[in-house]
Order: C-alpha cells, then structure tokens, then sequence
C-alpha cells in the first residue's frame, strides 16, 4: 500500500530532480560563451595536432615554438581567406545592386 508518506517523498524527489536540471541547464546557459570558446580551441587543437607532431619530430622545434608556429600559420591562412574571398563578395554585390 501507498501510503502518504511514500506519495510526498516522490513528489519532493521529482521537485528536486526538476530543480537540479533547472539549476544546471542555467549554468550552461550562463556559461554557453565559454563552452563555445572550449569547442573552438578543442577543434582548433586536432586539427593543429599533426602539424605541431611534424614540426616537433621531423624539424626538431621545441613544443612552444611547434605550436605558436601552427597558431601563425591557422592566423595566415584565415587573412589569405578572407584577403581572397571579400573582394569577390563585394564585386558579386556590386552586381548585384545593378539587376532591376
């Protein structure tokens, strides 16, 4: 048999199990912007791995100077990007503003 001792304490157990995911899902939401930041650096870190491994064992650099390396060459390639691509986004703007 239930009893109401039994009914009350599942209701207070699924009350604090509401609240205990209500209270982390704020924290993660509080906290998203360091999440992404994590993300990023973690994706940033794979692919940089093989690179930083060849620069380390193939051409002797230490571990500091392999990775500023890899962070110097991923900075270059995103100015090459965007040095290549903007002035084709606006040229393809400009015509664009030119159709009736």
């Amino acid at each position: 048999m239930t009893t109401s001792k039994n009914i009350s304490n599942g209701i207070l157990r699924a009350l604090a199990t509401i609240l205990i995911v209500a209270a982390v899902l704020y924290f993660l939401y509080e906290i998203q912007t360091v999440i992404v930041y994590l993300c990023i650096s973690l994706i940033l870190c794979l692919i940089a791995n093989p690179l930083v491994q060849f620069l380390k064992h193939r051409l002797k650099f230490s571990n500091s100077l392999a990775a500023t390396t890899a962070l110097i060459l991923f900075i270059l390639a995103i100015v090459g990007f965007i040095l290549l691509f903007v002035p084709l986004i606006i040229s393809q703007a400009n015509n664009l503003s030119l159709l009736d």
